[in-house]
């Protein structure tokens, strides 16, 4: 059973064929006159092919498609070829999938359409001129032969527009497609942080600052988390900063699988991780900072057979209508993690009522305690 993708891609079914052939008129009386054009045209093959190549060389800008003598040979040899099948059992698949591909494969070469095209106006003359001189006593069926050759060299025509077109489409279609991941690409590259795959410092407040003024816009709460490795210089001094590096990019993905949809993760600083919770309370940040923080500490990291537990500290903060910018809401969430870290680490804590309010470091005793104390 013969494979027929072309046919397949281009959607011509048996029927579609069928449908195709109605259209142009052409029936069992036009195969029959097109077996009698082979019978009469026999052994002229070879003239037809090398008058039609003698043409293409003199049009200055075909003549680099011809290539060396080897690909001039096989040029000649498919032409042979397609001539040989003109109108053979023209109602089989096989037939159009053939002339499908001719189509593709001009158009793969960049071969401009108006020359491509200009090759069945010339086949047509030439091969009327000659039938013209084998039937010229008999006026009827020189028409009727040259009605049967006219529709079969429109249906080729046809058919090499439609997926000259196709091709022509789908290189522009791959070139947007391939355009479109060089610019995700570049975005990525200039949003996301290269070594955690989250975003940078830049993105993530620039996020942080957008969702912000959507809460005072809309009265909605809006929290943030500062999340710290705890004792990552350590982890660095003993396993090297490659091992490091790999726990800070785990960690983060970790935090990342933790998260809603929809909130937002960054890479702060050094060791640092900034989240935003839009839609969230304290109450529902301190939650989701549990989360994250109880996940993290039964977590191993293993690397280059390198094993590591380890822990994190965290500062939570929601906005409050006191509140004029997202740095303030940052700055509540920085002490609250000073706060974490006072007590000795391994902990969460949430900033204190009416810290917005006022400037200048808080001590641990400042902070509200987390369920954990």
């Amino acid at each position: 059973m013969h494979s027929h993708p072309l046919c397949a891609e281009m959607q011509f079914s048996a029927g579609r064929v069928r449908e195709l052939l109605e259209f142009l008129r052409i029936g069992p009386g036009d195969e029959s006159n097109l077996e009698a054009i082979h019978t009469l045209l026999e052994g002229e093959l070879d003239a037809l092919v090398q008058e039609f190549y003698a043409v293409v060389r003199e049009q200055e800008h075909l003549r680099h498609y011809l290539g060396g003598a080897g690909t001039v040979a096989r040029l000649e040899t498919a032409m042979r070829h397609y001539l040989a099948t003109l109108g053979q059992s023209v109602g089989d698949l096989d037939y159009f999938e053939e002339r499908l591909r001719i189509g593709f494969v001009h158009e793969g070469i960049g071969l401009s359409m108006q020359w491509y095209l200009g090759m069945y106006p010339f086949l047509f003359g030439w091969i009327a001129r000659r039938l013209a001189q084998r039937c010229a006593a008999d006026a009827a069926r020189l028409a009727e032969l040259l009605a049967s050759l006219q529709k079969v060299i429109a249906l080729d025509g046809l058919l090499a527009v439609e997926t000259y077109h196709r091709a022509s489409n789908k290189r522009l279609e791959d070139v947007l497609c391939e355009q479109y991941l060089v610019e995700q690409d570049l975005r990525v590259s200039t949003t996301h942080d290269s070594l955690t795959g989250i975003l940078n410092r830049e993105s993530v407040l620039e996020a942080i600052e957008v969702e912000f003024l959507r809460s005072r816009r809309f009265h909605h709460d809006v929290s943030l988390l500062i999340i710290d490795l705890d004792d990552f210089k350590s982890i660095n001094d003993r396993f090297g900063h490659p091992f490091g590096d790999h726990v800070l990019s785990d960690v983060a993905r970790l935090i990342a699988s933790t998260l809603r949809p929809g909130d937002l993760v960054g890479r702060y600083g050094g060791d640092e991780i900034l989240v935003g919770l839009p839609g969230c309370s304290l109450q529902d940040a301190m939650r989701i900072a549990e989360r994250v923080r109880l996940k993290a500490s039964l977590a191993r990291i293993e690397h280059g057979g390198i094993s590591a537990s380890v822990t994190l500290s965290i500062g939570a903060a929601a906005s409050t209508p006191a509140m004029r910018s997202s740095e303030q809401l940052l700055e509540c969430a920085d002490r609250a993690l000073y706060a974490a870290k006072a007590a000795g680490r391994n902990r969460s804590r949430a900033a204190r009522p009416g810290c917005d309010a006022t400037t200048g470091p808080q001590g641990p005793d400042q902070s509200s305690a987390s369920a954990d104390d």
